[in-house]
């Protein structure tokens, strides 16, 4: 991979919210996870000068030691770095970096996988700098950005896949084995479907315009499983006949606190369920996948894993016309809600939902039938 050394390198990493499956997940069960605008981004400037104390403060200002972006980078040797010279057009070090948060750290659309993956970006030019371990991502890297536009890079599975799951490998392998560990599949869903923007990397002409944050023509459906210990990843547009709004809520539940408190024997009967909700989207039936999506919903209420707050919001959404189904979605469904509907008018409904329960509108996804 051959860097050029004049101009920032942008990663657009998107907002993720898991459609359904979100606690069949965590025992290797099928979700749907979908990526949406807007976007987290990271710029990495590039200098001919090594700043190790520079790029030390820059790493814990933005990453907080103990989140797993500030775990995975607790590793690195920044004395080393004193006595390294880069030599651009061959090697990059990424001196000084900066985080933007579309959500304003309000929660809630995956900031702390998408913390991890720059810093896993990151954490890997500053090792293949120094020389201490080979590159884990160079290859791979190589071959998701090879495209010309965003369209062929995602068209790139292989690639992407491979890129992700040594994500999803290593951020895994953060958690100790006595701890309740995340699913990852909200990091294989944003991995999947990373944009690199005005990129200094040679032969790669990314048109800029894509970096407007309230696009959600990219949107991805990620549906993601583990079979048989093997990784299952399908990446593509929502192929089914509804579309989808989704609402940030008022209420903020602490994703990794909530995970450590449950009972992973209690949702075994909820991998099946997850399954069924996958199985029917793929038949493209709408009213059997809302069916199904229903079913998975009063089960997690029969197991007081949704929060009171969001069940009654969506039970109030849920009488307007054209909505399909609402659901809270992630932790107790607490954070986040997603509205069904099919032929109801986007504008229309958006008003009328937000006059009704006080929501901040994230974005509008249309289904492709």
């Amino acid at each position: 991979m051959i860097f050029a050394a004049e101009t920032p390198l942008k990663i657009r990493i998107p907002s993720k919210t898991f459609l359904w499956g979100e606690y069949s997940a965590l025992i290797g069960g099928s979700a749907g996870v979908i990526t949406t605008g807007p976007y987290f981004e990271f710029n990495f400037e590039f200098s001919e000068t090594i700043k190790s104390d520079s790029l030390q403060n820059n790493i814990t200002t933005l990453f907080h030691p103990e989140s797993p972006a500030g775990l995975s980078l607790k590793d690195l040797n920044f004395n080393e770095l004193e006595n390294t010279k880069p030599t651009f057009n061959e090697k990059i070090l990424f001196n000084e970096f900066s985080f933007f948060d579309p959500h304003d750290l309000k929660g809630g659309f995956g900031r702390s996988t998408a913390e991890y993956i720059a810093a896993s970006i990151l954490k890997d030019e500053i090792n293949k700098q120094i020389n201490l371990k080979p590159s884990l991502f160079s290859e791979d890297l190589s071959d998701v950005l090879s495209s010309n536009s965003v369209a062929e890079n995602r068209l790139n599975l292989q690639a992407h896949f491979d890129f992700s799951k040594k994500l999803w490998t290593n951020y895994k392998s953060l958690f100790k084995p006595s701890q309740n560990k995340p699913s990852g599949y909200d990091l294989l869903a944003q991995a999947m479907n990373i944009d690199f923007v005005d990129s200094p990397i040679q032969g790669l002409n990314m048109d800029s315009s894509v970096s407007n944050p309230s696009e959600n023509s990219n949107s991805r459906l990620t549906l993601i499983e583990i079979k048989n210990e093997e990784l299952e990843i399908l990446n593509s547009p929502m192929y089914i006949d509804l579309n989808v709004l989704i609402f940030k809520t008022n209420t903020k539940i602490k994703t990794h606190e909530h995970i450590d408190s449950l009972r992973f024997s209690n949702l075994q009967d909820l991998k099946s369920l997850s399954e069924k909700v996958t199985t029917s989207y793929l038949k493209k039936i709408r009213s059997e996948f809302i069916y199904d999506l229903k079913s998975f919903d009063k089960a997690l209420e029969n197991l007081n894993y949704k929060h009171k707050e969001s069940v009654s919001a969506c039970q109030k959404i849920s009488t307007l016309r054209g909505v399909q189904h609402a659901r809270g979605c992630g932790a107790l469904g607490a954070d986040v809600i997603a509205v069904f509907y099919h032929t109801q008018p986007a504008e229309k409904l958006i008003s009328q939902i937000l006059k009704m329960v006080n929501l901040i509108f994230i974005a509008d996804v249309k289904g492709i039938d």
